[in-house]
């Protein structure tokens, strides 16, 4: 079956739980924008030549000062992806933008997976997004040295 039908579908489904009409990839760049809580901005891409969706959420900039602490715990979290749920914190160099990243095969998605993986996301992002704010304020690092990576969210992990 076509990966980029199956997308649709997933994202018609996802759509009608949201009460969405109409969810479904663009027609020029395989992707699809959703707003959550006003605030937490979910693309949705298809890569045609892996066959996989990609999910990511633009978390905040990094700050311009005292960042060493924050990377340290970006970077921790990533290891084995425990601090990530899963996902991948990022760091695009050119704008200094900290995003989550996770990707799945389009094979073997199905509505319950895909729902599952965007509340995680979305859960993780929130989290995330918290404790960069609060290296911006100066609030992660404590008396014993800074943070530790953030725990994991309650719900199993992405890809799980």
């Amino acid at each position: 079956m076509d990966g980029r039908f199956v997308a649709n579908e997933l994202l018609a489904a996802l759509g009608r739980m949201l009460t969405v009409d109409g969810l479904r990839l663009g027609e020029e760049d395989n992707s699809c924008v959703l707003l959550f809580d006003g605030n937490l901005a979910l693309t949705i891409e298809y890569d045609e030549s892996a066959e996989r969706v990609v999910f990511s959420i633009y978390l905040e900039q990094l700050p311009g000062e005292v960042t060493e602490p924050l990377l340290r715990e970006l970077l921790a979290a990533n290891f084995y992806w425990i601090g990530a749920s899963g996902g991948t914190l990022c760091l695009d160099c050119t704008t200094g933008a900290i995003l989550l990243l996770y990707g799945s095969p389009i094979v073997g998605l199905d509505d319950t997976r895909f729902e599952r993986i965007i509340e995680n996301l979305l859960d993780t992002a929130e989290q995330w997004r918290d404790r960069i704010i609060a290296h911006r304020k100066g609030m992660a690092a404590t008396a014993d040295g800074p943070a530790q990576p953030a725990a994991l969210p309650e719900v199993p992990p992405i890809y799980g």
